[in-house]
Formats: structure tokens, C-alpha cells, sequence
């Protein structure tokens, strides 16, 4: 979606455009998205540290999209870094006039419900390594941001980071509470509702 198509002159008056190098950073985590950033040229990487200290890209952008929209509308601070992987040419929007922005323009805000809900199915397994909480909560999140809705027991070793002892107890409790089936190799959702409940608990 380039939203920079569909930006009225009184938004991008209020944008600055700016240059990022090769490895710049434009967010790293923890920083409040302050900015929206549109890329007009080049491409950044979004990515995140594993619990084994490795990168994992999650996402890489390019011109027409955007950074920093996600928390922006929710108010979150970034989880995950974005790095400029070649020289980027950017508008810098602030997120107070994105927001304007967003509750102006209706045919905007639907295009921006769609937009981050293929974000976040785009993440998929990946994501789960750079948010912060329990086990509970990231195997949740990998099962009910996988597109078929399954895992198996190997990959969510691998991308939780956790050990098989720690995993086996929190797919029993899960289990219990019969939002998931793991009865072999694959781990299912049964419950999507009830398993939302648990990625959400305590965030």
C-alpha cells in the first residue's frame, strides 16, 4: 500500500524529508515512533535479536511503504530495530499528524486495518522473538499468527528460544485449557479466542 500516493498537501507540509546511510539506524528498540517514516528510495530491514544473540530479519521494506505506523497508532514503543539496508530517501511525518491524518480520511483508516493485519500475518513465526513476557505468550503468538494455524514442536523450540522441558509445560497448560491440541510432532489451535486471551494477559 503507498500511502504517499494518497497524502494530502496538508500532510506532506508537514513532513520533512531526511536520508538515512547504509546501516543507519531509523528506530532501534524502545524508542517511542515519534515519526512515521515513508520511504521514497531504498530499502530498510526490520529485525530483532533471537534469545541466541543472532539477527533475524522480520520484514524489509521498500519505497511506497512505511515504518513506525504500528505504534504510532498504538502508542507502543518499537520491539523490533529498522536499519536502513541501502541509502534511503525518507518523509518523516509526525505521528500527531498521521493520527490527524487517520481520523480524517475513512477510506485511509480501512486501508490502514488492512494494511496491519497482513503485517502481522507477514511476522508470522518470526516475531515472536522480540516480544518481551512469558513463555505462554509467544508460543500464543507464533500459533495464532501462523497461517494455517499450526506449529510444529521443532520450530517453536526454535523460535522461542526455549528449553524442551519449558515448552512441554506450557503446551500441557495450554492444553488444559483447550485452546490448542499437541498430542504428536504438531501443535494446533482449537481456540483461537482462548489463546488470544493468554497472548494478551499481563502485556
Amino acid at each position: 500500500m503507498d500511502l504517499i500516493l494518497h497524502m494530502p498537501d496538508w500532510v506532506r507540509e508537514a513532513a520533512k524529508e531526511l536520508c538515512f546511510a547504509p546501516d543507519q539506524p531509523l528506530f532501534m528498540p524502545g524508542d517511542c515512533a515519534e515519526r512515521v517514516y515513508f520511504l521514497l528510495q531504498g530499502r530498510a530491514d526490520i529485525w530483532c535479536m533471537s534469545p541466541q544473540g543472532q539477527r533475524v530479519q522480520l520484514q524489509q521494506r521498500g519505497p511506497g511503504s512505511c515504518v513506525g505506523e504500528m505504534e504510532a497508532l498504538t502508542g507502543h514503543t518499537l520491539v523490533n530495530a529498522v536499519t536502513a539496508v541501502t541509502s534511503c530517501r525518507c518523509l518523516a511525518l509526525p505521528a500527531d499528524t498521521f493520527l490527524q491524518w487517520a481520523r480524517a480520511d475513512a477510506d485511509l483508516a480501512w486501508q490502514l486495518m488492512r494494511y496491519l493485519a497482513h503485517t502481522a500475518l507477514e511476522f508470522g513465526a518470526f516475531a515472536a522473538v522480540g516480544i518481551s513476557g512469558q513463555l505462554a505468550q509467544k508460543v500464543a503468538y507464533l500459533l495464532l499468527y501462523s497461517p494455517d494455524g499450526q506449529q510444529t514442536r521443532a520450530q517453536l523450540l526454535a523460535r522461542t528460544g526455549a528449553s524442551g522441558r519449558n515448552l512441554n509445560r506450557v503446551l500441557r497448560r495450554l492444553q488444559q485449557l483447550g485452546c490448542i491440541s499437541a498430542g504428536g510432532t504438531v501443535v494446533r489451535v482449537c481456540d483461537r479466542e482462548t489463546l488470544f486471551s493468554v497472548y494478551c494477559s499481563d502485556r
